[in-house]
């Protein structure tokens, strides 16, 4: 289990509109070493990182010759995908196209192409190569949410543009001569209409040590998050049936044997035929046979005694984490297991493993509202307790199951006080699966799944 905090933020220009497809990068203040990503459709750039650490965020605007610092900030500020950090670029993106490109001492130059089908429509994240006349070598990119892609030269160099087609190769569509650069995109037009460019795979699943996930009945959903079409199919091969378009980014939810779901993953559909997909799962892998009640699991565990139906000790938490703050809660942890009738090792290992991620190492009792008064978020019942639980509903329901009151002035008791702050998480814990019950009837033997629209 890992002590590592989530940072979600969104990048927006000066103008305020937020930015996506743009190159991004955090790292440590000091550290050379970074992780490089692009903002998503929602202009949101998310990474991890370790608790109470100085992180930079650097974006490379277009036309610019460098990555620049655009925010310093602390990695335990609270932030979710409803309120994410806002992080700000010092000009407009229209400002950023509209100026020449300052040549380096090679002189690079930047040309604009941008790609549509037969019948003019603008493909988004379609695989496009390029690669100076005469060479074999290509570099492959997608086009971005105009359609557009950069393509970097030496000025007056002959490049040529290479697309997908229906017979899942790169053909030769246009060559130019790149002259001084061009801010003006190129058309570069396909034969095909983009309707046909129907992908079919299989997305095979492993585990955080590159393990087959093999797990019998593993729940998974999938959306097609251009057109918000969602599947929920069941397999148990480990490999998930996907058929969708060609530039489509999916989002992949798998569920664990308990109900609960693991972080949603995302897949750009690059190809009409990949049948080597690979998805890596921030879980442990359990394969074989899983019955309720009774993981059977192939996997040698040394000297490890079970924790059902008793107390976690010191000793076995330390293995966890090693924090007093932390340690701290273990007494009430144990103490509202038992009250709440959580009794299995795998599901309370599960539950502090995700109510660790959730207040960054049991430090954050409180939802951080972005300047926001807690009238104006929710129905004024904001995140509380390990599960940060939110909204009056969840708060009289909780009360309601130990016959205590939370409401109104009551409310902060789920952060102050440290049995409620646990008993709360636990509650909605227990109740909340009875919406993601583990033994849902799901088809079990799917023979495809189609996110195409009919």
């Amino acid at each position: 289990m890992s002590n590592l905090v989530t940072v979600i933020s969104k990048i927006y220009d000066a103008s305020g509109k937020y930015v996506i497809n743009l190159n991004v990068k955090s790292r440590y203040k000091g550290s050379s070493r970074e992780n490089s990503k692009k903002t998503d459709k929602e202009g949101l750039f998310i990474f991890q990182g370790s608790p109470n650490r100085t992180v930079e965020i650097l974006a490379k605007p277009p036309n610019a010759k460098d990555y620049i610092v655009i925010k310093t900030l602390n990695s335990s500020l609270v932030s979710s995908r409803n309120n994410p950090l806002k992080v700000f670029l010092p000009k407009s993106i229209e400002e950023y196209r509209k100026e020449k490109i300052t040549p380096s001492s090679k002189g690079i130059v930047t040309t604009l192409f941008k790609v549509i089908d037969c019948n003019e429509k603008v493909l988004i994240n379609f695989p496009v190569k390029s690669r100076p006349k005469g060479r074999q070598s290509s570099f492959e990119r997608t086009t971005d949410e105009q359609g557009i892609v950069e393509v970097l030269s030496s000025p007056n160099r002959d490049i040529e543009i290479l697309v997908l087609n229906l017979e899942d190769k790169f053909v030769l569509k246009s060559t130019i001569n790149s002259e001084n650069g061009s801010q003006t995109p190129i058309i570069i037009k396909l034969d095909e209409p983009y309707e046909n460019f129907i992908s079919k795979t299989f997305i095979s699943l492993l585990d955080r040590n590159h393990q087959d996930y093999v797990v019998e009945n593993t729940k998974v959903e999938i959306v097609a998050l251009g057109t918000q079409t969602k599947k929920i199919l069941s397999i148990s091969n480990g490999k998930i049936p996907v058929q969708s378009r060609v530039g489509e980014k999916i989002q992949i939810t798998v569920f664990k044997p308990d109900g609960s779901p693991l972080s949603p993953e995302t897949y750009l559909v690059k190809s009409l035929k990949q049948n080597n997909v690979k998805l890596v799962l921030d879980v442990d892998v359990v394969k074989g046979n899983t019955n309720q009640d009774k993981p059977t699991i192939n996997k040698r565990i040394d000297n490890a005694e079970c924790a059902c139906n008793r107390d976690i000790t010191v000793e076995e938490f330390k293995k966890i984490t090693n924090t007093s703050t932390a340690l701290s809660f273990l007494n009430d942890l144990n103490q509202q297991f038992k009250k709440l009738s959580m009794n299995r090792c795998l599901e309370k290992a599960h539950f502090i493993a995700h109510t660790l991620h959730e207040t960054a190492g049991y430090r954050l009792m409180e939802e951080g509202l972005g300047g926001k008064s807690e009238s104006e978020v929710y129905d004024g019942y904001k995140g509380r307790g390990l599960m940060q639980i939110t909204y009056k509903s969840n708060y009289e329901g909780y009360g309601k199951a130990i016959n205590e009151n939370f409401l109104g002035a009551n409310k902060v008791r789920i952060a102050k006080e440290k049995k409620h702050a646990v008993g709360s998480a636990v509650w909605y814990w227990l109740h909340s699966k009875c919406k993601h019950p583990a033994n849902t009837a799901l088809p079990s033997d799917p023979i495809s799944l189609n996110l195409v629209p009919t």
